[in-house]
């Protein structure tokens, strides 16, 4: 019988700060802190074979900042970015699942190790020499992550899958009540490592995703906005058409593989 790999990550700043009342009181609307993960989520889906031709012919052309850029990406995913490619289209699917009582964001992009999985959850933005980005970024300073889960809920659980590792999965859960009344520090936040496939409870094995990331956030600060004013809200930040191609919202594919579903 598999057991789970229980360990620790460190995301240390001032505790109380990690908390909806804090870090999350910064006004952001549900539509907009929802987007801010959605943002997340195509930062690091899959290149598409076009965006990996053009890394190549920049750096080659030597634009401007092009050389450093393809340098630290094949320093880390290799000569040709093969594992980062995808030849699918759309090459990425983001999933976005709106309860009554919880958000799920579930994609399939490149996922997160150890160190940047710690790296994604300090408040301090994001980390380039532990993670290079994969394209210009459309989150805001490396924080737009933990913006968006901080402004809608009070407990939050990751499940990651790295493409450089496969087969394994890192979870972590973290309860921000906890953190408020001091009972949970940001130095030793627990969390396992298992074999894909362990946790029937992840998200990812629902999906059948061999690599990605997936954020449920529950204990909500608001309840849910009701269907057309997510849609539409999130219309205006990703797609003007997004409104067409919402049936009576069950599943809907939106735009480039998003697929909003409401239950």
């Amino acid at each position: 019988m598999a057991v789970a790999t229980k360990k620790a990550l460190n995301i240390t700043s001032s505790d109380r700060l990690w908390t909806p009342a804090a870090a999350g009181a910064n006004n952001l609307s549900v539509h907009q802190a929802l987007a801010e993960l959605i943002a997340n989520s195509i930062d690091w889906a899959l290149l598409s074979q076009s965006e990996c031709n053009s890394l190549f012919e920049d750096a080659k052309a030597k634009k401007p900042g092009s050389e450093a850029f393809l340098k630290n990406l094949t320093d880390k995913y290799g000569t040709n970015l093969a594992t980062i490619t995808s030849t699918d289209n759309p090459t990425s699917i983001i999933r976005l699942c709106v309860h009554q009582d919880s958000y799920e964001i579930v994609d399939n992009g490149v996922g997160m190790m150890e160190n940047e999985l710690q790296d994604a959850l300090i408040l301090r933005g994001a980390n380039n020499l532990n993670r290079p980005n994969l394209r210009p970024r459309k989150g805001k300073f490396g924080m737009g992550m933990k913006s968006g889960m901080l402004n809608l809920g009070w407990k939050i659980t990751i499940w990651t899958r790295p493409v450089l590792i496969p087969g394994i999965e890192l979870k972590v859960e973290i309860d921000c009540r906890l953190i408020d009344s001091g009972a949970l520090k940001l130095e030793h936040i627990p969390f396992t490592e298992t074999k894909c496939g362990i946790d029937t409870d992840s998200p990812l094995h629902k999906w059948n995703e061999d690599h990605g990331t997936a954020i449920q956030i529950m204990d909500l600060v608001n309840p849910p906005g009701g269907p057309t004013y997510i849609s539409e809200n999130l219309g205006l930040n990703f797609s003007p058409d997004i409104l067409s191609k919402i049936p009576e919202i069950q599943d809907a594919v939106l735009f480039h593989g998003l697929i909003l579903k409401i239950q």
